[in-house]
């Protein structure tokens, strides 16, 4: 398991690219946790990118990957305000701008990633 922060600081960034990152993660967190309370109330809920190659997953599967995801972008909101923000979680590289921008609750690099 990952932890909240590092001894590194976050990356450079503007306020504006802080403040409109902190919105994305709050965003797909408030997303992916309506989903969760959803399919604990019995709803089908589709995962979108949260899924695995599209395939379906049963109810309980469903519940940990969201759990999970969950999890993941909690992360990035504590780095982002705590410290560690936009480094690897694996090898403790800058992130890029794009990935940030993309998904600012990414954890690792593309090499990372890849390997």
């Amino acid at each position: 398991m990952t932890t909240a922060t590092t001894d590194r600081p976050s990356v450079p960034m503007t306020p504006e690219q802080r403040a409109l990152r902190l919105s994305r993660i709050n965003a797909k967190g408030f997303e992916v946790a309506t989903k969760l309370a959803e399919l604990k109330a019995g709803k089908d809920v589709s995962l979108g990118e949260i899924d695995v190659h599209g395939l379906p997953l049963d109810k309980r599967r469903k519940e940990e990957r969201l759990r999970a995801f969950l999890e993941t972008v909690n992360l990035a909101r504590r780095r982002l305000n705590e410290g560690g923000y936009g480094h690897c979680l694996r090898c403790g590289e800058a992130l890029s701008d794009g990935q940030l921008d993309e998904m600012p609750w990414v954890e690792r690099c593309a090499g990372c990633e890849a390997a």
